[in-house]
């Protein structure tokens, strides 16, 4: 049965059955637009499952998959669900129910509780004063993105959460001529950090910085390739910062945060992504820049080629 944050029947719910799916790294590639532009990137989304089966539960928010054969399955349940079909990832509303088959039935999931992600402009506010661009993403079960519902007063909202472990990522890029310095959780910093997330956390304050850093240069003889900003200091960052360069092999990346990279260009870069030990030796090749705030820094890198 499907049930909402208070123990309620949640009638035509989406219900999926997720099996294990194959590891690959840069295989979600998106892009956000803004006035006047747009950012692209790609998720290193680990350990996304494959959709074995999906039905809408019944008007009494009951549901069955009859004949689910034995193993390690996990059920989500959304009340608007939306499908990636290109790169098969899904943008969930709730999070997951660990589901292991043998011979006994599971059948209640939950829609959960909600999060509340604020803005902190510091005092120096853009035109609008835009909602928080943040993702959670969850640790402990499927590792998908779930996006936000706007609100008013530079308002998230994440809806129907279940409790567990999560990485509060903000998407980088976003918004044009700030950076996100912060996250704040309780008093405490946690950009970057795991954090446990449950019905009485508090509202998540999103603190942005004006005055970015940059990063122009030339692919060579790379052409039109896809330059990745692969930020350094974590194994395997969740958003990786891409830009597609021009005929003349010339890109430019904005809206950077202070820190080190490496920048690496592929001649392409496949829908399905690429293995770990394939993605993180050419990040490990990739040249390395640190970058200050306001400050515009100059590289010249060579193109790799996509293995086949």
């Amino acid at each position: 049965m499907a049930l909402d944050q208070t123990g309620k029947p949640v009638p035509h719910a989406s219900v999926r059955l997720l099996g294990p799916g194959e590891e690959r790294l840069l295989a979600g590639r998106s892009s956000l637009g803004f006035p006047g532009g747009s950012v692209q990137y790609f998720l290193n989304i680990r350990g996304v499952q494959n959709q074995e089966a999906a039905l809408p539960a019944r008007d009494d928010g009951t549901f069955e998959f009859p004949s689910v054969r034995p193993g390690d399955w996990t059920l989500e349940a959304e009340l608007d669900p939306q499908l990636d079909a290109q790169h098969n990832l899904h943008y969930v509303s709730s999070g997951g129910v660990p589901a292991p088959v043998s011979d006994r039935d599971l059948d209640n999931v939950q829609l959960g509780f909600n999060v509340e992600v604020a803005t902190d402009w510091g005092g120096q506010p853009p035109p609008g004063k835009p909602e928080p661009s943040v993702m959670l993403i969850p640790l402990t079960r499927r590792q998908v993105v779930t996006p936000g519902k706007p609100m008013p007063s530079s308002e998230l909202t994440f809806a129907h959460m279940l409790p567990g472990r999560y990485r509060i990522v903000p998407t980088p890029g976003l918004p044009p001529g700030f950076y996100s310095a912060a996250i704040m959780l309780g008093g405490h910093d946690v950009l970057g950090q795991d954090v446990e997330l449950t019905a009485g956390t508090p509202q998540i304050r999103v603190i942005y910085k004006p005055n970015p850093g940059s990063i122009r240069g030339t692919v060579e003889q790379g052409g039109e390739g896809t330059v990745l900003l692969w930020a350094l200091g974590t194994a395997i960052p969740d958003m990786v910062r891409a830009v597609q360069a021009d005929p003349n092999g010339a890109f430019e990346i904005t809206n950077v945060p202070p820190g080190d990279y490496s920048v690496i260009a592929f001649d392409r870069v496949s829908d399905q992504g690429g293995s770990e030990s394939v993605v993180l030796g050419s990040v490990a090749s990739g040249v390395r820049v640190k970058v200050s705030e306001g400050a515009a820094e100059t590289v010249q890198i060579p193109v790799t080629r996509w293995p086949d």
